[in-house]
């Protein structure tokens, strides 16, 4: 129009309207977060496994004596390598030497100490923590004798490289001497009793009164008579041996074991009226994903008063106390040319 005026001149507009960059950058960030942190929490509400001893002592009063580290490198099925003897420097020789110390102050009033060794299911390493617990206990002094109870799945036999047509069950079905099924393995002071050939009455044999003759002679000869019995959860054979037991030993596994394992053990103690029963947790690792992050309360409020020292080691491979353990970091170029 003719009467107009121009107040302002059009400015170019040198950002765009849309999309918003930034907008965009903080959105996605959110969202990552939130995707991420839910994705933690979900798979933490729906783990059914057992990672840490802060969860057992939050599902049972039952103690834990200790907690032995897992073994970095691959394990053969049969354990035929003693690894407490074969690997002395390693943290986990040192977490079993620490459950040996703890169980030497159970039953102390005991001239010669039956401990039976169970789970709750196949898989949790009970035959590999009686091995390894009954040679570092054979390391001080201590005359040690291992039954293989479990007369359905046993592998000691594999672990020593011996046959298994003579063991436990030709004993229990009087077909020989206590004598005809001691073995001694190279171990100074480590005998061994193998399962034998599989019964069709493995129960019935572990019931019978040929059993506590065994363990009565057997106590006259060996500082420690280490059992290892079936599962507990899947079979009752264990039941007679933990009856008469000094010390019942629940190994529970990390990462294997679901919660309902850590109330077994409870269980077992409330209804055979026993307060002998304690827990240790095997293949212990540092698992950020699934650990819990609060301290340990060392022992139950409701059973017993005796307090055990334990730890994980968590955060002492490096220290230079345990040889075995210690790698060469990736940025440590220099020691690549060394060698």
């Amino acid at each position: 129009m003719p009467g107009a005026t121009i107040i302002d001149l059009a400015q170019p507009n040198f950002s765009p309207v849309a999309p918003n960059v930034s907008n965009i950058h903080r959105n996605a960030l959110m969202l990552g977060l939130a995707i991420g942190l839910g994705f933690i929490v979900f798979i933490r509400i729906l783990n059914p496994y057992i990672y840490d001893k802060e969860t057992i002592e939050s599902l049972t009063t039952v103690p834990i004596i200790g907690v032995i580290r897992k073994f970095p490198e691959e394990i053969d099925e049969f354990s035929s390598q003693i690894l407490a003897i074969s690997k002395p420097k390693s943290i986990f020789a040192e977490s079993v030497r620490a459950v040996r110390t703890n169980l030497n102050f159970l039953a102390s009033d005991k001239k010669s100490k039956v401990i039976c060794i169970t789970s709750e299911v196949a898989g949790e390493g009970k035959s590999f923590v009686a091995v390894n617990l009954a040679s570092t206990l054979s390391l001080i002094d201590k005359k040690v004798i291992i039954i293989a109870a479990d007369l359905r799945r046993s592998k000691l036999h594999k672990t020593f490289h011996v046959p298994n047509d003579m063991g436990l069950s030709n004993y229990l079905s009087n077909q020989c001497t206590v004598d005809d099924v001691i073995n001694h393995s190279n171990q100074s002071g480590l005998d061994f009793i193998v399962s034998g050939p599989v019964p069709p009455n493995p129960s019935e044999l572990l019931h019978t009164a040929r059993l506590k003759e065994l363990i009565a002679t057997l106590s006259d000869r060996y500082d420690i008579i280490m059992v290892d019995t079936a599962p507990i959860g899947l079979v009752s054979d264990a039941i007679p041996l933990i009856k008469i037991s000094d010390i019942n030993l629940f190994v529970i596994r990390s990462g294997k074991s679901k919660f309902y394992a850590a109330t077994i053990p409870q269980r077992i103690a409330q209804e055979y009226k026993l307060d002998n029963t304690v827990i240790v947790l095997n293949a212990f690792a540092q698992d950020l994903l699934h650990s819990r992050y609060y301290t340990t309360k060392y022992t139950g409020e409701n059973y017993g008063s005796t307090y055990y020292y334990y730890s994980d080691y968590t955060g002492y491979e490096s220290s230079g106390y345990y040889v075995d353990n210690i790698e060469d970091k990736w940025w440590q170029v220099w020691k690549w040319f060394k060698k």
